[in-house]
């Protein structure tokens, strides 16, 4: 990415100012890497991906857009879902039985912000890459898990084609 174009021009930096003090609540952060919505409980002090409990007739796709309108200010942001199935499930900790399906989202603009209906039971949250899970995780299969699951940086291409760099 060059600013502006032409010659003289630098390479915009990768490192931002939230990287250099390492604010994981924005989303203006390792712009290299994709980033996870990841909250933290009130009642648990355990950090999650956000979730709702799924509602009969509803596809998983609609209940993962429904968990993102409840957890996230959905006016200030567009998203764009990946597919309607799920690339992953995770079982729910610290509430008996259940999975929490994974669908990937891409963030098309806008700042995220936490919906201010859930500031009574959420107390955090954090854009987190791949390789910062471990820190929010305390289960070595959910670390695991995630490790193989989640993507680091923008390979959805795949090697070999004109989006890979």
């Amino acid at each position: 990415v060059e600013q502006g174009g032409g010659e003289g021009k630098q390479a915009a930096p990768l490192e931002q100012e939230a990287d250099r003090v390492n604010d994981r609540r924005t989303v203006q952060r390792r712009i290299d890497s994709h980033l996870y919505l990841l909250l933290k409980s009130k009642e648990t002090e355990r950090w999650f991906f956000p979730h709702v409990p799924h509602a009969a007739r509803e596809t998983l796709r609609q209940t993962c857009e429904r968990a993102l309108e409840t957890f996230v200010d959905h006016g200030k942001v567009e998203t764009f879902f990946i597919g309607n199935g799920p690339c992953g499930m995770l079982p729910v900790e610290d509430e008996g039985n259940g999975n929490v399906f994974l669908i990937p989202v891409e963030l098309i603009k806008g700042s995220p912000r936490l919906n201010k209906k859930v500031a009574d039971s959420v107390s955090d949250f954090a854009w987190v890459a791949k390789d910062e899970m471990p820190e929010y995780f305390e289960s070595q299969e959910t670390r695991d898990y995630l490790d193989k699951l989640l993507q680091d940086k923008s390979d959805y291409y795949g090697s070999g084609t004109s989006q890979a760099h």
